[in-house]
């Protein structure tokens, strides 16, 4: 989880689930994360897959996230909390 970045690395929150199986992908369509708000709620698209051995990452804005780490690809949002 990275919570409040440093300043000069602004990507905005994000969470990184990894999948540590090396032999099976894992779903996470449909998965959900939220906060202590009941509207603040982010479901995971569908036909979102973990290959094995991956990671993804859910970013609170998915553009920050990718201006800072453009060399990752698995990454859903923007959650928007």
């Amino acid at each position: 989880i990275m919570y409040h970045p440093d300043f000069s690395m602004n990507s905005g929150d994000w969470i990184e689930i990894i999948n540590p199986s090396s032999q099976f992908t894992l779903n996470v369509s449909s998965w959900a994360i939220q906060d202590n708000e009941f509207y603040n709620r982010f479901i995971v698209p569908v036909n979102t897959i973990i290959p094995a051995g991956g990671r993804l990452v859910i970013a609170e804005n998915k553009e920050l996230f990718s201006a800072v780490y453009p060399e990752v690809i698995n990454v859903v949002g923007s959650t928007q909390f």
